[in-house]
């Protein structure tokens, strides 16, 4: 399973390199920024399939802005696979044909041969998926998850809570929000006002919304994590702002497309899944990457893109050794529950 999941950060890695040199400038400062973050690195090295996720939709995204150029029309099936394959991964995948329906909206000419070969291949893959789970277990499996949508907890803690976690997992899974928040604060006296504002609605949803709406089952957040959280919320909010705003002159093609991606992401997580955490940030991480690399203002230099990526890099390693030390409490544990169960009747439940 590990060989299995190994090819998918080099791919996902390869494609955004891809889609940046089509769409913006330095185009391996902003990859550099986004294999570089912890939420990157920490779900790369582990089994889930976030990252396989990523890699489907950023090859989706590749093979769209290659098949609207003159002549490469073929490449619209393989875009039209990429989302197939993004669905068969996570439920959240199911999100690529839509966004692929918008760039070709956006960006290609003649949009009806362009949209049959981008859903054609799509269709075929989740239909046999539907065909296939309806015959081994009399239902098709994806529309059972529309439960955790439409009977989701609706009291005020937990979607407030949902609500108030985007813009933490945001900037703090991500690393980069949270130092362009920074450099914008330091260096820019234009953004200093917005910078400020974010860390003060960043410091009373950490300090007060997420202590109030974290779940019973979880202890108290203690104060290093609150203002890990409210830096997180600050770098969330401000990049949001910056990069979602109207601006002048009017926005190009691309950009719409890359807002409407980003923009999409944020409202899947605030209002669509049913939890929030660094996948959800991860999948969000592209596009804006894409838009700070587009906006003269905002735009990193290469030597706070190498010191940027240097620095969450290197948080991420430990935190991907905090991820491995946890992984293996959790077999020791199990190990020691299999040895004091051992060969009593009864039914086994994993939690």
């Amino acid at each position: 399973m590990r060989l299995a999941c190994l090819p998918f950060p080099l791919v996902a890695a390869l494609s955004f390199l891809g889609i940046a040199r089509r769409v913006g400038p330095d185009a391996g400062g902003a990859t550099a920024l986004l294999v570089t973050t912890p939420a990157f690195v920490v779900l790369a090295s582990s089994l889930l399939l976030d990252v396989p996720l990523l890699a489907c939709l950023l090859f989706g995204v590749y093979a769209l802005l290659r098949g609207v150029d003159a002549g490469g029309e073929r490449w619209l099936w393989a875009a039209g696979a990429a989302a197939g394959a993004a669905a068969l991964m996570k439920y959240a995948g199911l999100a690529a044909a839509p966004l692929l329906v918008a760039g070709v909206w956006l960006l290609a000419g003649r949009r009806g041969s362009a949209l049959a070969r981008v859903l054609g291949p799509w269709a075929v893959i989740v239909g046999a998926w539907a065909a296939l789970s309806l015959v081994r277990y009399g239902a098709v499996h994806f529309l059972g998850s529309t439960d955790v949508v439409f009977r989701r907890d609706l009291a005020p803690p937990a979607w407030v809570g949902q609500l108030a976690a985007v813009p933490i997992w945001y900037g703090a899974a991500l690393g980069f929000p949270v130092a362009v928040w920074a450099r914008a604060l330091v260096r820019d006296p234009a953004f200093r006002a917005p910078a400020l504002a974010a860390l003060g609605v960043g410091a009373i949803v950490a300090f007060t919304v997420l202590p109030w709406s974290e779940p019973a089952r979880r202890g108290p957040p203690g104060r290093g994590e609150l203002w890990i959280a409210a830096l997180g919320c600050a770098g969330g909010l401000f990049l949001w702002a910056a990069l979602l705003a109207p601006r002048r002159p009017r926005w190009d093609p691309i950009d719409r497309f890359l807002a409407l991606w980003s923009a999409g992401s944020l409202v899947f997580s605030a209002a669509v899944n049913w939890h929030v955490n660094a996948g959800d940030a991860l999948l969000a991480a592209p596009p804006a990457l894409l838009l700070l690399f587009r906006r003269a203002r905002l735009r990193p230099t290469p030597a706070f893109a190498r010191g940027c990526a240097a620095a969450t890099l290197g948080l991420a390693l430990l935190l991907a050794r905090a991820d491995a030390e946890q992984a293996g409490f959790h077999r020791e544990v199990a190990a020691a529950l299999d040895a004091q169960i051992g060969e009593q009747a009864g039914e086994r439940w994993l939690v």
